[in-house]
């Protein structure tokens, strides 16, 4: 029994599941708290869930929340914390098997090229290294219920470009899984596109462009429809059961996801796509892979092979970035977070064809200190910060202790006190207690006469008047974690 398991264990598959299962369990030892958008679309969602109800709540969410999403994964955390109680440490285990298949299946692309275990090592750091990557595996999110099928139909799909069968299914294709893709999310549905997209690539490269097309309009195409004929039911049915497509509501961060952006609109939102997907480090790429291409340039084979990877990565960004700038939503840097496992993946291969050790070494070493630098990025306090992708996120969270207990102890009662958003949100739904425990302070958008303003660098919600007139109150008591600084001020 013994020798079965070494055995499996020192097969590439076995090593690719053990360190996908390593990198799993990181959140179950830190078990960071929620944020950003996971306190409504995960914590407060699912709490709803777990306090009503699944199936008699589905419809019934609170207009502020509700755009549509699926809540497929809320409502899988409100029945894991019936089963296992209500805490951060049982949704990261319902989280787990997501975050393990989304990790196994990179490290499987790369044993399609090599079984050396130093490349899968030094993807492991890579990934550690990016400030992106790992505040979101922290983080409980809808993310990871995405990236499992996609990467999964992924895989399946590069195993068949490799292979010599060009008669094949959608299933045989993409697995059976690319079906819960539409499922999860609106979208679900970009992430269908964006696998249709990396299969139009893979086609040329080896059946050629006609025959490529081909492909798309016979079968590939078939997906596609059958994918938005999911999504656009579920949409249907939440128009007839809710009277609205995917928002009710007035607020400003919600907006109504179906309106089209205007030509300007549209061309500012592609470049804060490259923005969002080369920040705090990951630009480190770009500049150190045409480094190592060009050390590889005169073996003919390698450029051919690169050029694809490269067109690949061109595709999916232009795919991902076009899709989420037709429509007028805020672009977040975690809708790229895929991209952030798949680029790793390229700059390993690339280096595994370096012949000179020394060389390789050398040029890992300074992708990996640029990469990490993204840890100590921050912007001023005039630009938003992505706090979703930025580990020093954490220091938010003691601040906000500090705040608590000083409010109790000076009697300072929460209906006092008003901030923005996330700072006034519920306690349950930050560290997802069971308390039943309210906001920390108000809402400053809907609050009356309030007699202190909590402020701090964490939220981006401050409009700049609002940040004129606070520079101009008195700051009853400031406090300081890393970059993150917090301070309870009195209004006049």
């Amino acid at each position: 029994m013994g020798s079965v398991s070494l055995k499996f264990w020192l097969k590439p598959s076995g090593l690719s599941f053990t360190l996908a299962l390593c990198l799993a369990f990181v959140p179950l030892f830190l078990q960071w708290p929620l944020f950003w958008d996971n306190l409504p679309y995960v914590g407060g969602i699912a709490d709803f869930f777990y306090e009503h109800g699944v199936v008699g709540s589905l419809f019934h969410l609170p207009k502020d929340w509700d755009v549509a999403h699926s809540p497929i994964f809320a409502a899988i955390l409100a029945e894991a914390w019936h089963l296992l109680g209500k805490s951060l440490l049982s949704s990261f285990l319902v989280q787990l098997p997501l975050v393990t298949i989304t990790l196994y299946c990179s490290y499987e692309l790369i044993s399609l090229f090599s079984s050396n275990f130093w490349l899968k090592l030094a993807f492991t750091l890579l990934l550690l290294a990016d400030t992106h990557f790992f505040t979101q595996l922290n983080q409980i999110g809808y993310e990871w219920i995405m990236l499992a099928p996609f990467m999964w139909s992924l895989l399946q799909l590069f195993r068949h470009f490799v292979g010599k069968d060009e008669h094949w299914t959608i299933y045989s294709r993409y697995s059976i899984w690319v079906w819960v893709l539409p499922f999860t999310q609106l979208r679900g549905l970009n992430m269908v596109l964006l696998l249709v997209g990396v299969s139009f690539v893979l086609n040329q490269k080896k059946i050629g462009l006609r025959k490529a097309f081909s492909v798309i309009l016979k079968r590939d195409s078939l997906l596609v429809l059958g994918a938005g004929l999911i999504t656009f039911s579920w949409l249907l049915l939440h128009k007839w059961k809710c009277g609205y497509w995917t928002n009710a509501s007035g607020v400003a961060w919600s907006g109504e996801h179906l309106i089209p952006s205007n030509v300007f609109d549209f061309c500012y939102k592609i470049a804060i796509s490259v923005w969002r997907m080369f920040d705090y480090g990951f630009v480190s790429y770009l500049v150190v892979i045409p480094v190592v291409w060009k050390l590889l340039r005169k073996r003919k084979s390698i450029d051919s092979q690169f050029a694809l990877g490269g067109i690949l990565f061109v595709a999916s960004f232009g795919i991902l970035a076009i899709q989420f700038s037709f429509f007028d939503i805020p672009i977040c840097h975690r809708y790229f977070l895929i991209l952030h496992l798949l680029l790793p993946v390229l700059f390993v291969w690339l280096l595994a064809q370096v012949e000179q050790l020394k060389s390789s070494v050398l040029i890992f070493i300074i992708c990996i200190l640029g990469v990490s630098s993204g840890y100590e990025w921050e912007y001023p306090e005039r630009m938003a910060n992505g706090r979703e992708v930025q580990a020093s996120s954490m220091c938010y969270f003691p601040l906000r202790d500090s705040v608590e207990k000083y409010m109790q102890v000076k009697n300072i009662s929460n209906n006092e006190v008003v901030s923005h958003f996330p700072i006034c949100v519920p306690n349950d739904w930050v560290k997802l207690t069971n308390t039943n425990q309210g906001a920390l302070c108000g809402d400053i958008d809907t609050a009356k006469s309030p007699r202190y303003i909590i402020y701090s660098n964490f939220s981006n919600g401050f409009t700049d008047a609002e940040k004129l007139q606070i520079s101009k109150m008195d700051t009853v008591r400031f406090w300081k974690n890393g970059p993150i600084h917090l301070m309870l001020l009195r209004c006049p």
